[in-house]
């Protein structure tokens, strides 16, 4: 049981992680869109290709923290199986 936990803590903080850096991934993308379309002069690195590969990167991230927060939910699932109901004490 100790070692499902410990799989299941690690499925979770990995999870927390990747969302946190999606959310800064998807921040960068829209501020590197914002400054293409408001700028004449936004900085080279700027330009259609890196803000499509930037999405792709984030599409993937979101695959994979949907694949860890799926994982996390069969774990969960799992454990409350086989987790033993508790005994009512005085009851017949």
């Amino acid at each position: 049981m100790s070692a499902t936990l410990d799989s299941l803590q690690s499925l979770a903080s990995a999870a927390t992680l990747k969302a946190v850096e999606l959310n800064y991934l998807m921040e960068l993308v829209n501020e590197m869109e914002l400054e293409k379309e408001v700028s004449d002069d936004c900085p080279a690195y700027i330009t259609a290709g890196s803000i499509g590969a930037l999405k792709s990167a984030a599409k993937l991230m979101a695959e994979l923290l949907d694949g860890l927060n799926a994982d996390l939910d069969v774990g969960l699932r799992h454990l409350v199986d086989v987790t033993p109901a508790p005994i009512k004490r005085g009851a017949k």
